[in-house]
């Protein structure tokens, strides 16, 4: 489970990219993120998140956008979907879930200086999560996931991957434009 105890206030808004406002989003430091509540939570149709996301360079840091449902007292994250840059310098598709753990699709390798437009989109109706890069769906799927009662949280997320060795410092990752939708 992503725990909210985890994150430490390291996130920052930059001057240093932006794709159409005058800033963006970046991190210097491991396990660290921005929370937003989404409230009320979105139980039915369906919910997404538009964003975009970009590598001035490899960083070999783990780095998504996601939406996903609170996993209760704890306040952390147990439910999540999105699209980002993986430790292998990876466009990735990725959910996670505290029942079956972390799923991980790769895309392809990250193009510097390129401003990925990203989409992760849940429909309740369909049962489906759908991710989407630049516009083009790449991947459809039924929601993996077990007791999925809607969207109530926002996360923008820096890790350092599955074996927690990818090292802090700057990183050349900046998301921005993010936009929460229902239909």
């Amino acid at each position: 489970m992503i725990d909210v105890g985890d994150f430490y206030p390291q996130m920052r808004i930059t001057a240093d990219a932006a794709h159409t406002g005058t800033h963006s989003v970046t991190t210097d430091s491991n396990r660290t993120a921005l929370l937003y509540y989404i409230d009320p939570r979105v139980e039915t149709g369906t919910v997404g998140v538009e964003f975009y996301i970009m590598a001035k360079t490899a960083g070999q840091a783990n780095f998504t956008v996601e939406i996903g449902l609170n996993a209760g007292s704890s306040g952390g994250l147990g439910k999540s979907f999105g699209l980002g840059f993986d430790q292998n310098d990876s466009v990735k598709c990725t959910y996670y879930d505290s029942y079956t753990g972390q799923n991980d699709t790769m895309i392809g390798a990250i193009q510097p200086n390129h401003w990925y437009k990203c989409d992760a989109e849940v429909n309740f109706t369909a049962q489906t999560i759908t991710y989407y890069l630049e516009g083009a769906t790449v991947r459809t799927r039924p929601l993996p996931t077990q007791e999925m009662y809607g969207i109530d949280r926002l996360l923008v997320f820096r890790g350092s991957g599955p074996n927690m060795d990818a090292p802090d410092g700057p990183k050349p990752y900046f998301a921005d434009d993010i936009v929460l939708y229902t239909k």
